[in-house]
């Protein structure tokens, strides 16, 4: 191989990763994508559901609880998250399980200190057996808990990676709209 070839093989190669984050650049939501949406001034309430269309200045959302769709204005959208799916967060939930029984079994454990209750004397040691008995048990029921009702993921997109469409019209003309947000 010569060095010409070589230098081109490297330039590939070294190109090819941007290549591929560029692409995901360019779609950062699309038609049936899960969506949730905050739009205060058109809704209390965060919507989620699919998205059905994204047009220049607004989208198009089939919220999950109704039948119909609903037209959201992009500048009265404040925040725009894509649904990556269902994932477990067990260890967050052990987490704050264990630290919640913990510090319950501790709080007891400090005010039982020093008591006799049926001839059995509280000390140092019950206390701090209590706190991590009790902490082991909330960390098992903080993961029982997450397995039983794993929570969705969402990934914010930035309102201004909303992308740029080409429309056609219905006589023989092509558009381009550009949304731009500063």
């Amino acid at each position: 191989m010569n060095g010409s070839r070589i230098a081109l093989l490297a330039a590939v190669l070294l190109l090819a990763p941007s290549v591929d984050v560029l692409a995901q650049r360019a779609r950062p939501v699309a038609p049936g994508d899960r969506v949730r949406i905050t739009a205060p001034s058109i809704v209390g309430e965060r919507l989620v559901g699919t998205l059905a269309e994204l047009r220049p200045e607004a989208l198009l959302l089939e919220p999950e609880d109704s039948v119909e769709a609903v037209l959201l204005p992009l500048a009265a959208v404040n925040k725009l998250e894509l649904s990556r799916g269902k994932g477990s967060k067990i260890g967050r939930g052990a987490l704050a399980g264990g630290l919640f029984g913990a510090g319950v079994g501790l709080v007891v454990g400090i005010a039982a200190l020093g008591e006799d209750g049926g001839g059995f004397h509280i000390g140092v040691g019950e206390v701090i057996r209590g706190t991590l008995v009790l902490g082991g048990l909330g960390a098992g029921m903080g993961m029982l808990l997450e397995v039983a009702a794993p929570g969705e993921r969402w990934e914010t997109v930035p309102l201004d990676r909303i992308p740029v469409s080409l429309e056609p019209h219905t006589r023989p003309a092509l558009s381009v709209s550009v949304s731009l947000q500063l």
